[in-house]
């Protein structure tokens, strides 16, 4: 019985979205990393781990 109405799917893809994020960083793209964490904020302002991150991108 689930007691959060929560989509599952529009979750998954904000986490797809900020691993994107952290495997741009990783290679360099800096500039494409800080759009994508911006694109995660944008669909759940509350991402602590994507807040965190653009503070240092």
């Amino acid at each position: 019985m689930l007691r959060f109405a929560d989509d599952l799917s529009a979750r998954q893809r904000t986490t797809a979205l900020f691993l994107e994020a952290q495997a741009l960083l990783g290679l360099g793209q800096r500039a494409a990393a800080r759009r994508m964490l911006r694109r995660v904020l944008a669909r759940d302002p509350a991402h602590a781990c994507a807040a965190d991150l653009l503070s240092v991108a």
